[in-house]
Order: structure tokens, then sequence, then C-alpha cells
């Protein structure tokens, strides 16, 4: 395998071996090329396997969702992401509990798929952790390393999200799903158009309300999905409102 020009690659593997609860990890080596010699030769990476199928899996957006990134306010969205670490980043309050409700304790799978660029995946990770969400595979934008997109990230075309939500959906066919965003961008629409072209896949969705007249982005969102294909869709103005949902929705997504 070859990475691109900021070292990322990406590999689909052949699963050859059972399922196992266990931590599993592979090992990279790096290849020596026109005198540069690696620092380290081999690299253990953890891998995050999950039946096809698993009962239920959550699909989340990151910016705005879960992690407070003013992703409509640009001065703002730039300041966090220059000022600010994994550990000074601040979610929203009660996204632990929900996710955890959501998750059945960490026995569902959690995809975090997200218009963030691959440059803050550490962030990501280490947010994650710090702030007890469940840690899950990142699916995120390609990776350009400047200033101007470290403004931009989060925004610009949202088409990968899409893509990858549809890739999450092929890769576990008996799997249904949640998915959780938010009405800052386009997950709305995102949602709708992955939920038309398959239905009966996606449970629940949660939208978490940014603005006052986001109510007709749910009118509009759910007129242009046919009513037997519909799930049920939440839009919530904060966590606590979602949190409330969920606990009465348990015994329905985890039967």
């Amino acid at each position: 395998m070859v990475s691109d020009a900021e070292g990322i690659f990406e590999a689909a593997f052949q699963g050859i071996t059972p399922l196992i609860t266990n931590d599993e990890y592979v090992t990279i080596k790096l290849q020596a090329e026109e005198g540069v010699i690696p620092e380290k030769e081999t690299k253990k990476v953890q891998v995050m396997r999950y039946a096809s199928d698993s009962p239920l899996g959550i699909i989340s957006d990151i910016d705005d969702t879960i992690l407070i990134s003013h992703a409509t306010q640009l001065g703002k969205k730039f300041w966090l992401s220059v000022s600010k670490n994994a550990y000074t980043r601040r979610p929203f309050p009660g996204v632990s509990e929900l996710y955890d409700i959501l998750s059945n304790a960490g026995a569902n799978p959690v995809f975090y798929v997200s218009s963030s660029d691959w440059s803050l995946a550490d962030l990501i990770k280490d947010f994650l952790k710090y702030r007890k969400l469940p840690q899950g595979p990142l699916l995120l934008k390609d990776l350009h390393i400047n200033l101007r997109n470290v403004w931009k990230s989060g925004g610009g075309s949202h088409q990968h999200k899409e893509e990858k939500i549809d890739l999450l959906l092929k890769l576990y066919p008996g799997m249904k799903f949640v998915l959780i965003g938010d009405s800052g961008q386009h997950d709305p629409e995102i949602y709708a158009s992955i939920i038309k072209r398959n239905p009966g896949r996606v449970l629940l969705v949660y939208i978490r309300q940014i603005k006052e007249n986001d109510s007709d982005r749910r009118a509009k969102m759910i007129e242009s999905i046919l009513p037997e294909k519909w799930p049920e869709i939440v839009f919530v103005k904060n966590t606590a409102e979602a949190i409330s949902h969920a606990k009465q929705q348990q015994i329905a997504l985890f039967k």
C-alpha cells in the first residue's frame, strides 16, 4: 500500500478469522524509500470489527452534534480550532449519557461520520475518550492541512457523508440504525436521502435544532419521504430532550 502526500492510506481486508470480543490489532511495516528511513519500522494499530448481523448501530455527526463547534459561525469556529485541544473543547451537556443509552452501554457500535478533516482525527479520538463517549470508527473527510482548511473543516460539500453512510449500510446488511445529527448544515437532507434509498434500515433520527425555525425543515424532511418508509424523526432543542425520548425507546430499540 502507498499513502498519499499527507501519509493517509485506505485499504480493505477480507476477514479470515472469527470475530472475537478481545482487542484486535494489525501490524503495519513501513518501507524505507529513497534513502528515507522511518523512525519506527512497525506500527501496531487497533482494529474495530463488528458482526454484520449486529441488531443496531448508531451513526453520528460530530460538529455541533456532540462537540460544540459553532460550524455556522466562522469566526467562533476558527477560534475554537486554533485555541482549544481535546481536553478543553466542550461537549454538549448530557451527550455521554445519551450515547450510553443508545449504544446499550457500548454493546451497539457507534460510527462517527463527519465533514471534519482527517487532520482532526487524533483530537476527536482523545475528545471521545476524555468525555467518556463510545469509541468507534471515524469516517472523516480527506485531509488537507493548511490554515484555510482549518477554517473550512466541517463545511463545503457534504457528499462524502452520504457516501460513507451508504457504505456502512452496505457493510452491515443485517443492522438497523439510529442517525444523529444537527440542523446547522445538511444533516436533515442527507438523512432523508439515505432513508428514501434504504427503506426499513433506519429506526430513529435525532436532529439537534440549531435555529428556531428548524421545525420547517423537519416538515420538509418528512414530506420528502414516502410515509411507509420514514422512521420517527425527532428534532430536539437540547440533549435532555433526546435523553428523555431515548429512555422511552429503549425497549423498542433493543428487543
